[in-house]
């Protein structure tokens, strides 16, 4: 056994469906109505191989109700009506449902416009150089005095990519890993805007060209880690190659070109080389994090490989301080951790959840969330935080701020604490 990097500040993220759903992304319960909406968008696109392919999974929902009478399936349950399906007719099924995956994120997106925005009031020390030329033409700039601070309007998963990843305000010290099992590219998106190319854990064939942010498109990049443990709708096995893979520009992605490298939810997952790669680097980053944070997946019992790969990672992990949970389910997230983890973790106390039921943005977006993940946003870039009202939720790092208000809750804020009031 080689020896583990001792880490003393490294968050390691694991990103459901929840902590997509602000943008309109589908969770698995309403999946199919979703994929149902998606159809007519497809038709109206030309997107006639898409079209077909959603057709397929909605007629598999029809013959899937005749086994509801003999064994307890929900055949509106994407995961119970694929693993029927392929558990009978794998090769056969496989493509068509990766298809019809994929063309329902890409509608989701499609309508996706960046709305609630964030408002940032950056310090007059800030610059358009500050960051360089990273906000491309996503951030919209809504003040121009030179005696007022720079105020921006920002897409929310770029704000949370600069937040959570440290390009907002991270230092030296800081580590950030994301793992996500999304299929989405609103994460690989939001990094392209900052500048920097999404390290996805593949093997390093990368078409830089369609990769490169518009920002710099001949240039050399930073890059995050943004393990996609399911795959993404931007990835296509290289031709010729099936044990790599192929990326595609995140505004393109996969419709018009391949099948999209993906794992649907069933409960027989099956993972290529490529992917096996991506969770080989993810279980690295796990065996080092200080601190696991667990946004909108509410870690089912029939997900063994997720079981696995925590087992795995974190017995070789001598960092962990916490894992913390985030779901608007408290009560479901805390039955499936007992289960998950061993009673002699929990009793100690390293298993942490939101104490309110709450979805990822609005944790994302609230005070409790700097004490929690030991990311704060501090001076001189960011000072404070508004919504589209005007009104103050919470984020922030400067003595300006003297009040904070998150719905009908208020905090007056000190320098080293706040106090419920």
């Amino acid at each position: 056994m080689g020896s583990v990097p001792f880490e003393t500040n490294h968050n390691v993220y694991l990103l459901g469906a929840g902590f997509s759903r602000a943008a309109g992304l589908p969770l698995v319960s309403d999946f199919l109505f979703t994929m149902q909406r998606a159809a007519r968008w497809c038709r109206e696109m030309s997107r006639t191989e898409d079209l077909a392919a959603i057709h397929h999974v909605l007629e598999l929902r029809l013959s899937a109700a005749s086994a509801c009478h003999r064994v307890r399936l929900n055949p509106d349950n994407v995961e119970d009506l694929f693993s029927l399906e392929t558990a009978v007719n794998h090769d056969e099924s496989l493509a068509l449902i990766q298809r019809a995956i994929s063309a329902t994120i890409h509608f989701c997106q499609s309508e996706y416009t960046g709305y609630p925005p964030v408002q940032l009031s950056l310090s007059g020390t800030f610059t358009s150089s500050t960051f360089g030329d990273r906000f491309s033409n996503r951030w919209t700039k809504m003040s121009s005095a030179a005696s007022e601070d720079s105020k921006w309007k920002v897409p929310l998963y770029d704000f949370f990519v600069g937040w959570l990843t440290g390009l907002l305000s991270g230092t030296s010290a800081q580590r950030d890993t994301i793992i996500t099992l999304n299929y989405d590219t609103l994460l690989d998106s939001a990094l392209l805007a900052w500048g920097h190319v999404p390290d996805y854990g593949l093997p390093s064939n990368y078409p830089t060209a369609t990769m490169a942010p518009a920002t710099n498109p001949s240039g050399s990049y930073p890059t995050r880690a943004l393990y996609k443990l399911h795959g993404s709708i931007n990835w296509i096995e290289t031709p010729d190659d099936a044990t790599n893979v192929s990326i595609l520009p995140v505004d393109m992605g996969s419709g018009f070109f391949e099948t999209p490298v993906l794992v649907p939810p069933t409960w027989g997952k099956s993972f290529s080389r490529p992917l096996s790669q991506v969770w080989d680097a993810a279980a690295k980053a796990l065996s080092t994090a200080t601190r696991l944070v667990v946004i909108g997946f509410s870690m089912p019992e029939t997900d063994i490989h997720m079981r696995y790969l925590l087992a795995a990672s974190l017995r070789e992990n001598a960092c962990l301080q916490s894992i913390l949970f985030i779901d608007p389910n408290p009560r479901t997230v805390r039955r499936a951790a007992e289960v998950l983890f061993s009673p002699q973790f929990v009793a100690s106390g390293g298993i942490r959840y939101v104490p309110e039921s709450v979805t990822a943005e609005a944790f994302l977006r609230s005070h409790t969330a700097l004490t929690y993940l030991n990311r704060p946003l501090s001076a001189p870039h960011v000072t404070f935080v508004k919504d589209t009202d005007n009104k103050l939720l919470g984020i922030g790092g400067s003595a300006r701020i003297s009040r904070l208000t998150v719905g009908n809750r208020k905090w007056n804020v000190g320098s080293t604490c706040v106090c419920d009031r």
